[in-house]
């Protein structure tokens, strides 16, 4: 299988950038210029500006966001950014969009940032056990052990979707279950889990976004 980015950026990542809330897309205009101008540090974040000014325009430009705009607008921004099928002549007009200043990833650091910040959440979740954590404004539920690391997107980096995931599977440690259950149980009890936490999303997402957390429309059988 493989999956289909054209396809996908066409039917689904444009369609859902154009119907961004005006807002989203002017912060992220706003956002981009100064976000070319910073680096990522030894943990992949992006570190924020050292210019107070430009500090004060990011900080104001994002606390007006909500959590939802910031974790829709980071998903849907990366996607479309990171799915540009450049190569299509036919697509070539749309590289003046201001997601495409080559910095699109930058400001989506940005977002799931300051998203985490927000829900307590980090890129990464509980390195020796259960937790969740964010990725281009995506909740992500993952597993790991000294033995294995399992990682699934479960929804949006959203209030609502991290309750749904934490009622249905709430975090833990393995120290505090080694004894009950033995790695093959969790890792079986992630997939399930995770399964019933993404239905509970999608339904709980408005329509056109719904295509982020199930792509299965988007892959194809290899020729």
């Amino acid at each position: 299988m493989r999956f289909d980015y054209v396809t996908a950026w066409e039917r689904l990542a444009f369609p859902a950038y154009q119907k961004l809330p005006e807002r989203v897309r002017r912060a992220h205009a706003t956002l981009a210029p100064i976000a070319a101008t910073c680096s990522q540090d030894r943990n992949c974040d992006l570190t924020w500006p050292e210019d107070i000014g430009q500090l004060n325009v990011v900080t104001a430009t994002l606390t007006v966001l909500s959590t939802e705009d910031l974790a829709h607008g980071a998903c849907v921004i990366h996607d479309c950014g990171h799915w540009l099928p450049g190569n299509k002549e036919q697509f070539q007009n749309i590289l003046q969009e201001d997601i495409y200043r080559g910095s699109y990833w930058r400001t989506v650091l940005w977002f799931s940032q300051t998203i985490g910040m927000r829900l307590a959440l980090g890129k990464r979740g509980q390195h020796n056990g259960h937790g969740y954590h964010i990725q281009d404004g995506m909740l992500h539920a993952n597993y790991s052990s000294k033995h294995c690391w399992l990682n699934t997107r479960v929804g949006f980096a959203t209030p609502e979707h991290l309750g749904i995931a934490r009622r249905l599977y709430p975090e833990f440690t393995v120290q505090t279950e080694q004894n009950r259950k033995s790695e093959d149980a969790h890792m079986d009890r992630h997939e399930k889990l995770t399964k019933r936490i993404l239905g509970s999303t999608i339904e709980a997402t408005q329509e056109h976004l719904r295509g982020f957390l199930d792509m299965n429309a988007y892959r194809v059988e290899e020729k």
